[in-house]
C-alpha cells in the first residue's frame, strides 16, 4: 500500500542501467537477497511524503540523490549504511540523510512486514522554510558537524510524528480548497519537530563502525582524497595490506567493490557541485575524473541522465 504526494517512480530514461532488481549476496551473511534500485530523483519538484508496506522488504543500493530524505520506521528491522555508519533501526526509529550521502538499507532474512515513512525535500525548498534564525536543515547535518544521524521516537513524539506524515500524505494529493497552504504549514512543523528532537537527543545513536576496521578508515580515506588518482593498488599501500585482501573484506562487508565505492562518492559529489552551479567540465576534474567522457559515462550510468540535464532539472526546480 502507499500513500505518496509522488511515487517511487522517476523519470529516469532506460540508459543501459543495472536491472530494476538483481541478485547479490548480503554482505557478511552469504544470504541471497534482492536488491532494488533507488529512486535518484523526486518525481514532484518540491517534495514527497510516503507512505508503503511491503511484505519483504528489497535490500536497497548504495546510492546518492540531490535532496534531503527522513525515512521512519514504523514495522520491520532495517540496517542503514550511511556514510561510513552502521544503524540498525526499527520500530519509531528514523535516520536523517542529506543530499550527496551515500547510503542503503539491507534487511535480515526475518525482517517480517515492513511499513516506513519517507519525506523526500529539495534543497530550496528547504532553505525556503527556514529563516535567519531557524535552519530547518540542521537535523540533516552529517558527522562531524553532529554525531549521529539516527532518531529514536517513542510515545507522543512518536504519535505526532505519524500522525503529520499521514496529514501531509493526505493533503498533498488531495484537491481540496487550500490544500497547498495546509500542506505547507504541515511540512513546516513536521521539520521543526525533528529538529527538536534531534536536538534534544543530540545525536547520541551515533551507529556502528564496520566489523573490519580496515573498511571503516579506507570509507574515511575515500570521503576525504576521491578527487586523488586514488586506485585499489595505491589504498592497498596506503594501508599496509595486500590489494587482494582489501578488495576481499570491503566487498563482503560493504556489499560493493572499493572501485564502485570510490566512483559512487565521486559521483555523489558531483550531484552537489553541479546544484550548487559549478560547469559539468570543472565538476570531473574537481571529482577525480581523468577526463570528462569517463564522467559523462558514470554519472549518465547512476542518474539517468547527462550532467548537463541534471544541472537544468535543478535549474528549472
Amino acid at each position: 500500500m502507499e500513500q505518496a504526494g509522488g511515487s517511487d517512480k522517476t523519470r529516469k530514461k532506460k540508459t543501459g542501467a543495472p536491472k530494476q532488481l538483481r541478485r547479490a549476496a548480503l554482505a557478511g551473511q552469504g544470504v541471497a537477497v534482492q536488491i532494488c534500485e533507488p529512486p535518484r530523483l523526486m518525481s514532484a519538484p518540491d517534495y514527497e511524503a510516503i507512505r508503503r508496506t511491503d511484505e519483504k522488504q528489497a535490500d536497497v543500493a548504495l546510492h546518492a540523490h540531490a535532496f534531503y530524505e527522513l525515512y521512519l520506521v514504523v514495522s520491520g528491522y532495517v540496517t542503514c549504511a550511511l556514510e561510513g555508519r552502521v544503524y540498525r533501526m526499527g520500530p519509531g526509529d528514523a535516520v536523517t540523510i542529506g543530499p550527496a550521502c551515500l547510503h542503503g538499507m539491507r534487511t535480515g532474512p526475518d525482517a517480517g512486514p515492513h511499513e516506513r515513512y519517507v519525506l523526500r525535500i529539495a534543497p530550496e525548498l528547504l532553505r525556503k522554510l527556514s529563516s535567519a534564525e531557524t535552519n530547518l536543515g540542521e537535523c540533516f547535518l552529517m558527522p562531524p558537524d553532529r554525531p549521529g544521524n539516527k532518531l529514536c521516537l517513542s510515545g507522543s513524539s512518536l504519535d505526532l510524528m505519524c500522525r503529520l506524515m499521514d496529514l501531509l500524505c493526505r493533503e498533498r494529493v488531495t484537491d481540496r480548497f487550500g490544500a497547498d497552504i495546509l500542506a505547507g504549514g504541515i511540512l513546516t512543523s513536521l521539520l521543526t519537530t525533528v529538529n527538536r528532537i534531534a536536538r534534544e537527543q543530540g545525536g547520541d545513536e551515533m551507529g556502528e563502525t564496520y566489523p573490519n576496521p580496515l573498511v571503516s578508515s579506507v570509507i574515511e580515506y575515500i570521503g576525504s582524497h576521491y578527487s586523488e588518482d586514488l586506485t585499489l593498488d595505491r589504498l592497498a599501500e596506503r594501508f599496509y595490506v595486500s590489494k587482494y585482501h582489501l578488495s576481499h573484506v570491503f566487498g563482503e562487508q560493504v556489499g560493493i567493490g572499493v572501485y564502485q565505492y570510490l566512483q559512487k562518492k565521486r559521483l555523489a559529489r558531483a550531484l552537489n557541485m553541479l546544484a550548487d552551479g559549478n560547469r559539468p567540465i570543472e565538476v570531473s576534474f574537481l571529482c577525480g575524473f581523468g577526463d570528462y567522457s569517463s564522467f559523462y559515462r558514470a554519472f549518465r550510468s547512476e542518474y539517468g541522465m547527462s550532467p548537463r540535464s541534471f544541472a537544468r532539472v535543478g535549474k528549472n526546480e
